[in-house]
């Protein structure tokens, strides 16, 4: 298996691991699939756009809980916590080949 096959392999299986779909109507995410457009793997659009909208949503629900507004429950830190394990697994995965990406340097301190 070549490199480009094994990070393909790498996309498809963490698409499969989730329902982007359902978790869109579960949550009602915004759709942020129009900032990732020029990229073209399909696959890694729809990643893109999954971590995108949960990491607002998870960071809107906290910033909320902080003012007072409800509890940042234990579920909602693991699954902050998984994604931006997930986030840094596949930059690493990435890094080096045609589909290496970065975050912008502001947004990236807020997930390290």
């Amino acid at each position: 298996m070549n490199q480009n096959e094994r990070i393909l392999g790498f996309i498809s299986l963490k698409l499969r691991e989730k329902n982007v779909f359902e978790i869109q109507q579960k949550y009602g995410l915004k759709d942020y699939s129009y900032l990732y457009k020029n990229i073209i793997d399909t696959g890694l659009q729809e990643l893109f756009t999954y971590y995108h909208a949960m990491i607002n949503h998870l960071f809107s629900h906290l910033n909320n809980c902080s003012q007072g507004y409800g509890h940042f429950h234990a579920d909602e830190s693991r699954e902050l916590i998984q994604i931006i394990s997930e986030i840094n697994a596949l930059r690493k995965q990435l890094t080096g080949t045609n589909y290496e990406f970065y975050i912008e340097k502001y947004y990236d301190k807020q997930l390290t």
